[in-house]
C-alpha cells in the first residue's frame, strides 16, 4: 500500500518558538531593520513581547506588552551602537523608517539630538521627499 502522501508534500511546520536569548532577537531584529521586512519585524516584536510578558500570549492587546515591545525594540543596537531607526535609513527603507519610528512615538531620547547626525538629514530628506 501507498502512503497518499508523498515525503516531499509533508512538510513540517514548527508550531511553537524555541526559546530564545535576548541576543537571538537582537541579532534577528538588525537583520529585519536592515533588510526593511516590516511585516517580519513585527511578527518578531510581538514574539519577543510574549516571551517577555507572559500576560501578552492573550488573544487580547495589552498596552502594557505593547510598550514593553516598543522598549525592547528601542534598546537594539548594533556593534557601532545604531538603532533600528539608524540602520533602516542607512538602508533608505522608508516602510522601515515609518515603522520604526511609529514604534518610537510614544518612547522619549530614541533619536539623537544633534542635527547633524546622519539619521536625521536621512529622515528629512524623507520626510520632505513624502510629504511635501
Amino acid at each position: 500500500m501507498s502512503d497518499s502522501r508523498s515525503s516531499k508534500s509533508v512538510k513540517s511546520i514548527r508550531t511553537t518558538h524555541s526559546d530564545w536569548t535576548t541576543e537571538e532577537y537582537r541579532s534577528m531584529a538588525i537583520k529585519l531593520a536592515s533588510s526593511g521586512d516590516v511585516s517580519r519585524l513585527d511578527a518578531l516584536v510581538n514574539l519577543w513581547a510574549a516571551d517577555q510578558c507572559p500576560d501578552a500570549r492573550s488573544s487580547k492587546r495589552d498596552p502594557k506588552s505593547s510598550l514593553t515591545a516598543k522598549r525592547l525594540l528601542a534598546s537594539v543596537r548594533d556593534r557601532k551602537g545604531r538603532t533600528l531607526l539608524h540602520l533602516a535609513a542607512r538602508f533608505v527603507h522608508p516602510d522601515m523608517i515609518v515603522y520604526v519610528t511609529k514604534c518610537f512615538s510614544s518612547l522619549v531620547n530614541i533619536c539623537p539630538r544633534d542635527d547633524e547626525s546622519s539619521v536625521n538629514r536621512y529622515l528629512t530628506l524623507f520626510t520632505k521627499r513624502c510629504f511635501p
